[in-house]
């Protein structure tokens, strides 16, 4: 676990360093839209039936971001920012049994959400263009407001934005980022997740992001 944390800080670290070392514009702005949470799990029950239940958590994501063009093309960009998470709905699953029901799932306060990649710009036409991107996405706080320690998820999350530029400063954005938590920074779940592999099941995290925003190129 440490050895995975140590990477990803080390990958930070020299894209930060590559973006710096090169001079290129900054632009600064903000992204605001819908967020999902996800946890997947899956088990073997008795008589080896397999049982799933999905938790889901929708909220309103808000973060500020900031960007460096390193050339023309290609450019690094930061954000932080929230995602609320509110009442999440649990999905439970086992076609053996006959069972597939949505229940009321567990509340959850406030996640914060973090960033960091690059991504490479294609030119539509004279105002408009598509970057491509992926990079190091990070939710951190509890899934449930009654657990007593909460969790940093980190993983690998890929991003499409589209960017229309009004004039020479300022462009509008619309994009959508999905995201793949490969790491849990709680001992205790990262214990319970590998219980669950150990048994013959799984886990699987995610996280979706549909946005528009605003940047400034200062």
């Amino acid at each position: 676990m440490k050895k995975r944390i140590f990477a990803i800080v080390l990958i930070v670290c020299l894209v930060s360093g590559i973006a710096f070392a090169a001079k290129g514009d900054i632009k600064v702005g903000a992204q605001a839209g819908f967020g999902t949470d996800r946890s997947s799990y899956k088990s073997i029950v008795a008589g080896n039936k397999v049982n799933y239940n999905k938790t889901i958590f929708n909220g309103f994501f808000f973060v500020a971001t900031g960007e460096y063009d390193v050339t023309d093309a290609i450019g690094i960009k930061a954000e932080a920012g929230i995602l609320t998470m509110g009442k999440g709905t649990s999905r439970v699953i086992c076609k053996d049994l006959g069972i597939d029901s949505t229940l009321d799932g567990p509340e959850a306060p406030v996640n914060f959400s973090f960033y960091l990649g690059g991504q490479y710009e294609f030119e539509i036409g004279d105002d408009f263009s598509l970057a491509a991107g992926a990079g190091v996405d990070m939710m951190l706080g509890k899934q449930d407001k009654d657990l007593e320690k909460g969790n940093g998820r980190i993983g690998v999350g890929f991003e499409a934005v589209g960017s229309y530029a009004i004039n020479n400063d300022i462009d509008v954005t619309l994009g959508a980022r999905y995201a793949i938590y490969f790491i849990n920074t709680n001992s205790d779940d990262a214990r319970n997740i590998q219980d669950w592999k150990d048994a013959g099941g799984s886990v699987f995290q995610s996280g979706l992001k549909i946005f528009a925003g605003c940047t400034y190129t200062l």
